[in-house]
């Protein structure tokens, strides 16, 4: 069953009596366990995303020759142990990424290889997030209202039919399985790159054009 990364939870452990000696113990905080980012994701030697729809066709714009599909969630970790190359981000979709997360940390961590990790909810919660289409705030903020689980199965296709609803018809006209070229135009990516959480630096005449 997919879920977010950000739904995944620990227990802080407490007592019952606080500073006393032999008290019962019981758990009285949850706290998440991951955030949406790990590592140092600048300058990547490779990058491995998720699948191979619209979100690999940004990011291919953003690193030309460096990118590489993983085919779904559950090859990211073998894709990671395959790759030649010593510095790697991979990026994955945060919302249905839960599952995964465990085993791919304890890859990050052990292994010898500099692993970085993306995880926003989705590409498509990039795109709603960064402005370019309107969306009333409380739906990115307050997701859970208005993600019906008996009609999606994730948040990611929530945010998916979100986004082809508000563009239908329109020159952002959105499609999951290629990605529309208004999305690759200089300002466009400027305004999605604004939300990751390093900084990214054109270096590709194209995106000026």
């Amino acid at each position: 069953m997919p879920y977010s990364i950000e739904e995944i939870y620990g227990l802080r452990e407490g007592d019952a009596a606080g500073k006393y000696r032999n008290a019962t113990k019981i758990y009285n905080e949850m706290y998440q366990l991951y955030g949406n980012h790990f590592g140092n994701p600048e300058n990547p030697n490779i990058v491995i995303t998720e699948d191979s729809n619209s979100g690999y066709d940004f990011f291919c714009e953003l690193y030309p020759d460096k990118c590489d599909s993983a085919g779904g969630k559950s090859k990211v970790q073998t894709k990671i142990l395959g790759a030649k190359e010593t510095k790697i981000l991979a990026i994955v979709d945060g919302a249905a990424f839960g599952p995964e997360m465990q085993a791919c940390m304890e890859l990050i961590n052990t292994s010898p290889k500099s692993i970085s990790l993306y995880a926003p909810e989705s590409f498509e919660y990039l795109i709603l997030k960064s402005g370019l289409v309107e969306v009333p705030k409380e739906i990115l903020e307050e997701t859970w209202k208005y993600a019906d689980s008996k009609k999606y199965i994730s948040w990611e296709d929530y945010y998916t039919s979100e986004l082809c609803e508000r563009t239908r018809n329109d020159v952002g006209q959105y499609s999951k399985k290629k990605l529309n070229g208004y999305y690759t135009t200089k300002g466009s990516i400027e305004k999605i790159c604004k939300i990751f959480p390093w900084k990214l630096e054109y270096k590709h005449d194209y995106l000026g054009e």
